[in-house]
């Protein structure tokens, strides 16, 4: 996907400000409601399909398309740290948290490459 210097300091921008302690609320309180949406059962833990349900949520949240179906249980596996089949609400919020750091380090390099490039706000990085 190609940004330009200035959509990809938007996104770092964003992405930063989610994992900040004071705004970790306002996301965490969207992620809440998906999961009390899907907890039907009212277990405190998602399933795998309730689990990909939420992923797919919290990719178009971050404005992210949602991965396939096949990177979406890579995911929940990698998640469910207990290996428990379930997802707990601790081990969504450590993947939540992993996944922007993870973005946010690959954007921040897109703006390293773009400043040892002289590339301006307007030009595409590739």
């Amino acid at each position: 996907m190609a940004l330009t210097v200035k959509q990809c300091s938007d996104m770092v921008a964003g992405m930063t400000r989610l994992t900040l302690p004071e705004n970790r609320p306002e996301l965490m309180s969207k992620v809440e409601q998906s999961w009390s949406n899907l907890d039907k059962d009212n277990s405190g833990t998602l399933d795998l399909e309730e689990a990909i349900t939420l992923i797919n949520d919290l990719f178009t949240l971050m404005h992210f398309p949602p991965p396939p179906r096949e990177q979406a249980e890579v995911c929940f596996k990698g998640l469910d740290v207990d290996k428990s089949g379930e997802l707990s609400k601790d081990e969504m919020a450590e993947g939540i948290k992993a996944a922007l750091l993870i973005k946010i380090s690959y954007y921040q390099n897109m703006l390293t490459y773009a400043k040892e490039r002289d590339l301006k706000d307007n030009d595409l990085i590739q």
